[in-house]
């Protein structure tokens, strides 16, 4: 009561407090008090993630992604089953990639900020998410009623901006492709046969402590009304995170090493893999696997090898959504940068020898043929065309680029390892001494 004086009756702060009553239900044997608590700071965050989170700088952001899904998520799984699955599942659908949903949207907000049809809107609104962290940080300093009062002033402020933003030509995806979308709305972006795989790795909190451990929900198509053949959302439990892992690393490591892996490969199979090919529905053929975490280093498709059957993977149900809600989007005439089959070559001062990856310009081309029969005009570079110069140039007015090559990431303020031997790559990246720049991404025309 205190709090809610403090804070307001939806303030993402309380979530933390009926967390913890929820565990002490937990610790005490009473597993419905906890589940219904972990819903109202489910229910809180949420709230949070719809009105606050896109008023937040990036930074905030981040720090809201890395604080509280994390907590609000092991809460809901830990008393998640199949008799609630589907309401635990429709916030998590929404909270999985929503880090990388808000980077791309301040990417678009920084070029639209160039526009001179919208740009002075744009810079309003970037000063408006500033004023706005800053008053979110005044919660619990300010008097309940003038703290509402200001926020709700800045929200509609910034609704508006953000309407007159997205009636621009210019403005295209702005809006988070996940608002408003309902479970069985995303269960409709799924095609006849198909299945989608979300898998989270939490903290399982028990009446005996705290247990790192791996699960996943099972999506499949929405069914004629009345029909109950299979659960249209499943919850299934994959165990300890320590013991996936420990075969995720040992796997790894005899495959770098030029060995079959057969032993720590078999170890996940049956681990993992069975039981959530035991819970795919009768006839299913495609699978659609978002994994997370350790289980993002390991290949799903070599679980499940068929010509029958296919496999694929995301890194986010909402890709899923951007995918297939967005093929109506798709115009004629828009571009599509492709680059494949680079020629690396080696400076003489360069720190990293790259080898040749010739199956990138067949990747490439695959692409492209694709990219083309959805009406995009395609460009592919390759070999020696494919510079620098002419790439940042062409990346510029492209509506979609897809770059076929090696990736290598570079973090500042600390010295990164030696690269290991991996595939005959053998590199030596230096130290760098840069200070704390705000994320380059969004500014990169990558994302």
């Amino acid at each position: 009561e205190i709090s809610q004086e403090s804070f307001g009756p939806n303030h993402v702060n309380l979530a933390a407090i009926w967390g913890n009553l929820a565990r002490i239900d937990l610790y005490v044997g009473d597993r419905a008090g906890a589940a219904q608590k972990f819903q109202n700071a489910q229910q809180l965050v949420q709230e949070h993630v719809k009105t606050v989170f896109p008023g937040l700088s990036f930074a905030e952001q981040r720090a809201f992604v890395a604080s509280r899904i994390p907590v609000a998520m092991s809460g809901m799984l830990s008393t998640c089953d199949n008799t609630n699955a589907a309401q635990c599942y429709q916030s998590l659908i929404q909270w999985k990639g929503l880090l990388v949903e808000a980077l791309k949207r301040q990417s678009r907000l920084e070029r639209l900020a160039k526009d001179p049809e919208v740009g002075q809107s744009v810079r309003q609104l970037q000063a408006l998410r500033t004023r706005f962290a800053q008053l979110f940080h005044r919660a619990g300093k300010l008097p309940f009623s003038e703290w509402s009062q200001q926020t709700s002033e800045l929200i509609a402020a910034r609704e508006s901006l953000e309407r007159k933003i997205a009636s621009s030509k210019q403005a295209a995806g702005l809006q988070d492709v996940m608002c408003g979308m309902t479970l069985s709305k995303f269960r409709e972006l799924l095609k006849d046969g198909e299945a989608i795989i979300d898998i989270y790795r939490y903290e399982r909190i028990t009446p005996s402590g705290k247990n790192r451990e791996y699960a996943a929900f099972i999506a499949t198509p929405s069914l004629p009304p009345g029909s109950n053949q299979f659960p249209a959302i499943q919850f299934v439990q994959l165990g300890s995170a320590d013991v996936i892992e420990r075969s995720i690393l040992q796997w790894r490591i005899e495959a770098i090493g030029g060995k079959s892996g057969q032993q720590p490969w078999q170890q996940l199979t049956n681990g993992m893999w069975q039981k959530l090919q035991n819970a795919l529905p009768p006839g299913t053929n495609k699978v659609i696997v978002c994994p997370d975490a350790h289980l993002s280093l390991i290949p799903f498709n070599l679980f499940w090898q068929s010509s029958e059957k296919m496999l694929s993977q995301l890194n986010a149900p909402r890709e899923l959504a951007h995918l297939r809600r967005g093929v109506a989007a798709l115009a004629d005439g828009k571009t599509f940068l492709l680059a494949g089959g680079l020629d690396f070559g080696k400076a003489q001062d360069a720190e990293i020898s790259v080898p040749a990856l010739p199956g990138t310009l067949q990747e490439a081309k695959r692409v492209g043929k694709l990219a083309e029969a959805a009406g995009y005009r395609t460009t592919i570079l390759s070999g020696h065309e494919a510079t620098r110069e002419r790439i940042s140039s062409l990346i510029q007015t492209a509506d979609h680029v897809h770059l076929a090559t090696h990736g290598f990431f570079e973090s500042s303020g600390f010295a990164m390892a030696t690269f290991k031997e991996d595939r005959g790559v053998k590199a030596q990246a230096r130290a760098t001494t840069q200070g704390q720049k705000r994320d380059p991404l969004a500014s990169s025309g990558i994302i």
